[in-house]
């Protein structure tokens, strides 16, 4: 692309001081500005979203309440660390977020992202991956009141989380 580039900007140079009838020149340029604006749009980057399925379920009572919302994928993924995440949630301020391995029993307090996370006003919560994370069959945030001993504060006093969706961000796309 950018040997392209620079052939074009040779090219539109010589027509420059070319002696040319200005129909031609304004016709060329208008071509290599639509050219340059097509290749900019096709290698605009923007964030995967995962395929999955969105689950969620709730229980016990004040000040023990608990509740969690997952995303299941169809097969199981590997995250090499450093991998960038958007998990997207609704219905609490602050929960955990955990990358479940396959095998491991949901209950279990395995694959903990983190810590606790605030969740923004947009529901965007950005996870970066200090670590590897080998066959993910599922992600889940955990809210509500108390997750596996961890107090969660200020939580809205829904008895419900979901995740509208988990995307994979590049070095060139935001979580928002």
């Amino acid at each position: 692309m950018f040997a392209v580039f620079i052939e074009e900007t040779d090219f539109m140079m010589f027509l420059l001081h070319a002696k040319l009838p200005s129909t031609f020149l304004r016709r060329r340029l208008r071509d290599f500005i639509g050219a340059a604006a097509f290749t900019a749009a096709a290698f605009a980057v923007h964030a995967e979203m995962l395929p999955g399925s969105p689950g969620k379920a709730a229980g016990g009572t004040e000040p023990n309440r608990w509740c969690a919302a997952w995303w299941e994928f169809p097969v199981s993924k590997s995250f090499p660390a450093g991998t960038e995440l958007c998990v997207r949630v609704v219905g609490q301020n602050s929960v955990l977020v955990r990358l479940l391995p396959e095998g491991s029993n949901p209950s279990d307090l395995v694959g903990i992202a983190g810590g606790l996370r605030q969740v923004p006003q947009n529901g965007a919560i950005s996870v970066s991956l200090s670590q590897k994370y080998d066959r993910v069959v599922q992600i889940s945030v955990h809210g509500c009141d108390v997750a596996w001993g961890y107090v969660l504060p200020e939580n809205s006093s829904s008895n419900s989380v979901s995740i509208a969706s988990v995307d994979l961000v590049s070095n060139q796309t935001q979580c928002q």
